[in-house]
């Protein structure tokens, strides 16, 4: 790794048998990995967590949030698909965690979100607006909103092109300014370009 790269400080909790394999690879990547458990004291000094969920964590909700909220780790959280998929879980994942990864590992993925994780954590990126202070344009309060504001939130600190497709009158419009305002960007100005206005010619 390059010297002046930034340090990258992981840290696995009850990860077992799932996550230790992924250790050398990703110290391979720049990542200082240490690994520990729930119940355990561990450092704060990490860049990002990572933990695998279990049924053990889920009937302790309340201890994984606080786990979760009181550190300044950008967390991931590692779980089955049938987890993720029972509403209550996934509700909490989405609200406590920067991103979740489901079983079976994808690692250019996980090696993805665990990058975005960090690069959300550095200095400069904390220029962004925090999601509750963005301008109160996305109402709502169902699950898929709470997961779209979820999703502006890890998106806005990361200077790289975001495509947002739907129907016309979905909403792409008002999903671009959110993120806008919420981003680096936001003392530019956000400039509207009507695609339809464009002809298959060149």
């Amino acid at each position: 790794m390059h010297g002046s790269a930034p340090t990258r400080r992981l840290l696995i909790i009850d990860g077992g048998d799932d996550c230790h394999p992924l250790i050398p690879a990703l110290s391979d990547a720049g990542w200082t990995v240490q690994e520990s458990t729930s119940g355990s004291t561990f450092s704060p000094d990490h860049d990002v967590g990572l933990i695998r969920l279990t049924s053990g964590h889920f009937e302790q909700l309340p201890r994984l949030q606080e786990l979760v909220a009181h550190s300044n780790m950008r967390w991931v959280a590692v779980l089955s698909a049938n987890d993720l998929q029972r509403e209550k879980i996934g509700d909490f994942v989405c609200q406590w965690f920067f991103d979740f990864h489901a079983l079976p590992f994808d690692a250019a993925r996980l090696h993805g979100t665990l990058d975005k994780a960090f690069a959300a954590g550095r200095p400069e990126a904390q220029g962004g607006l925090a999601l509750s202070e963005a301008e109160p344009e996305l109402l709502g309060d169902s699950r898929p909103i709470r997961e779209l504001r979820k999703l502006l939130s890890r998106l806005a600190p990361i200077d790289s092109p975001v495509l947002i497709r739907g129907e016309r009158g979905t909403g792409k419009e008002l999903i671009a300014r959110s993120l806008h305002v919420q981003s680096q960007r936001r003392g530019k100005p956000f400039v509207v370009v009507d695609c339809g206005a464009f002809t298959g010619h060149s």
